[in-house]
């Protein structure tokens, strides 16, 4: 299984100390499962991956162990992506003293 350098690539992105008030969601298919496609991703803004789950393409004969091998790893893979940026916003909102007016201390 190949892994993604998260914190190197997380490092590299400018952070100017503004907090986004959009999100950049990728939906990741056939086309964006490779390690080098989902860095470019992450270093191109991406703030969520939704991964699409039915591909409808019959060309792709793989068995079924291989099928589920590779959805294991792109699972991993997104989860390890969206731990990472759910904590880099956290540090964010905390470097701007945001708290919840929801939440009571």
């Amino acid at each position: 299984m190949a892994n993604i350098d998260i914190e190197g690539i997380l490092k590299g992105i400018p952070n100017d100390g503004r907090v986004p008030k959009t999100k950049i969601v990728c939906t990741l298919g056939p086309a964006s499962r490779s390690v080098p496609m989902l860095e470019k991703l992450l270093r191109d803004g991406m703030n969520v991956a939704r991964k699409k789950t039915k591909q409808g393409n019959c060309n792709e004969k793989r068995s079924d162990a291989e099928q589920k091998a590779k959805k294991k790893q792109v699972d991993e893979e997104i989860f390890k992506l969206s731990t990472k940026l759910k904590e880099r916003h956290a540090e964010e909102l905390a470097s701007l003293d945001y708290t919840s007016s929801g939440a009571e201390n």
